[in-house]
């Protein structure tokens, strides 16, 4: 049975009766596998030329699936004017909207008090009298995790063991996510949304209601990967059952209104700004699929329309000792004047060796998807700690690296630990010697970045390393703790 219009809030379709809805695209029925969801262009609307680079990259962007914190670039770290408000950033938030996922903070929907935008989504309260409960906490930050809302009813999902939006758990289902706070960490009193009052330096959810000029979001964050994710696991919100699906965006140019999933059109009569206008079924007791949907903008403001297409887009590198080989697979999302790839290695972080080179992909699929790998017979038979990256040549000898990947073929000789992980304010490193001795160490980023280094005289029994420098870091990440001392090394990978 159709279920209606709506204009996005929540998962798109819940409300206060029913917040457990969730929704999902258009063509899901509960039965799993790829689900193609075909977008494009109203033959006749202003703008269908300029639109199509950034409706591309939207699509490679969400066929990835890949997860950035840190996705804010403002000023002179985008291409977009000062008075200008880009295209793209808007229709990637919009999109979302139209696979199902809703605004994770309160917003400025019609008929809310002004000056609440940013708490973290819900409804207010019950009866005829209700009104948000607004309490920012101790922190005086809305939307965090120490916020006080009284009877207001929660929206927003949130990992159950560090209600921490700006992370994203390995397994995406209701055995780790949930909307109910009673399932909240010790200590915290309601839901924490991906806002950038919040999160490590500019860092927000696509999914965060809330749009300015000279400001680029091009890529989804872990909460939009969460939320696109949590439906992935189907009906029964359990991942790795018949009835989970991964959704593969289909580009097919311009079309004539409501010739595709999702169609993207310039019509002042139907929004002020932006949005997503969409209809739905039910396909199980609070489980919707979308049938209908649309996508709005109005004319009246100075868009920025990205010209430039995506260069090579990494989707996943990986790195696993199997059967006395280092297997390297990757895949891609797209790969605009391409070359090829190089492989490096490193033992130290510092110094790194070009051990191959690859050409041609395993396997194409139908989204555009390009699959690779590579071995590396080398290290697996010679102990120690090594470290891989990748290298994509564009075709004018451009180079971008890739995120480190690290293999271990034995324990280091030294004895470190580090932790808590991932690090927190009181986390600490510890080197134990035996022997008084000579010690350094150096810290270096995912990109294999020296960010602090140092040298101690080393006592027997404990000696505590400092990690201050990644503990001051806004962002979070993967960083690299490399300590020698008597001849001794040992790397230790630290979670930020």
């Amino acid at each position: 049975m159709p279920y209606g219009t709506a204009f996005p809030f929540a998962f798109i379709f819940a409300d206060s009766a029913n917040p457990d809805r969730v929704t999902h695209p258009a063509g899901y029925t509960g039965t799993g596998g790829t689900l193609t969801v075909d977008i494009g262009i109203d033959n006749t609307s202003a703008n269908r030329v300029e639109m199509v680079t950034a409706v591309q990259n939207v699509v490679a962007t969400v066929n990835a699936m890949v997860s950035t914190v840190g996705n804010l670039s403002l000023g002179a770290n985008n291409n977009i004017q000062p008075s200008e408000i880009d295209f793209e950033s808007v229709l990637l938030h919009e999109v979302g909207h139209s696979l199902g996922l809703a605004h994770c903070n309160i917003g400025s929907v019609a008929g809310n008090p002004p000056g609440i935008t940013e708490f973290t989504n819900s409804t207010p309260g019950v009866g005829a009298m209700a009104v948000f409960e607004t309490d920012n906490g101790a922190d005086n930050i809305d939307g965090t995790a120490d916020d006080i809302r009284g009877d207001d009813v929660n929206f927003n999902y949130f990992k159950t063991v560090d209600n921490d939006p700006f992370s994203i758990a390995t397994t995406v289902d209701n055995s780790t996510y949930t909307r109910d706070i009673a399932s909240l960490p010790a200590g915290d009193t309601y839901s924490e949304n991906a806002s950038r009052l919040a999160g490590p330096g500019l860092s927000e959810a696509v999914m965060q209601q809330g749009s300015f000029s000279d400001e680029a979001q091009r890529e989804l964050h872990p909460d939009d990967v969460a939320g696109l994710q949590f439906a992935m696991s189907g009906i029964d919100e359990i991942q790795g059952n018949a009835d989970d699906y991964t959704i593969v965006l289909n580009f097919v140019g311009e079309v004539p209104a409501g010739g595709a999933d999702i169609v993207i059109d310039f019509d002042n009569t139907q929004t002020g700004f932006a949005v997503s206008s969409s209809g739905g079924t039910f396909i199980a007791t609070d489980h919707l699929a979308i049938t209908t949907n649309s996508i709005f903008f109005n004319t009246n403001f100075n868009w920025f329309f990205n010209n430039a297409p995506l260069p090579v887009s990494l989707v996943a590198f990986d790195a696993e000792l199997k059967d006395n080989e280092v297997h390297l697979t990757w895949s891609t999302a797209s790969e605009i004047e391409h070359s090829h790839f190089e492989i490096e290695r490193s033992q130290d972080l510092d110094t790194w060796k070009k051990i191959s080179s690859v050409y041609e992909h395993d396997q194409e699929y139908n989204s555009g998807l390009k699959e690779y790998s590579a071995k590396d017979l080398e290290v697996a038979v010679r102990n120690g700690d090594w470290y891989y990256r990748l290298v994509a040549v564009s075709t004018d000898n451009k180079r971008s690296i890739s995120r480190i990947q690290h293999i271990s073929v034995s324990p280091g000789e030294l004895n470190v630990t580090v932790g808590p992980m991932p690090l927190i304010a009181t986390s600490c490193a510890e080197l134990y010697l035996d022997v008084a001795a000579a010690v350094h160490f150096k810290i270096v980023d995912g990109m294999g970045k020296a960010i602090s280094e140092g040298t101690f005289s080393g006592q027997i029994g404990p000696n505590e390393i400092d990690i201050s420098a990644v503990l001051e870091q806004t962002g979070h990440g993967v960083y690299f703790l490399v300590i020698e001392a008597e001849k001794n090394r040992v790397i230790k990978r630290m979670i930020r």
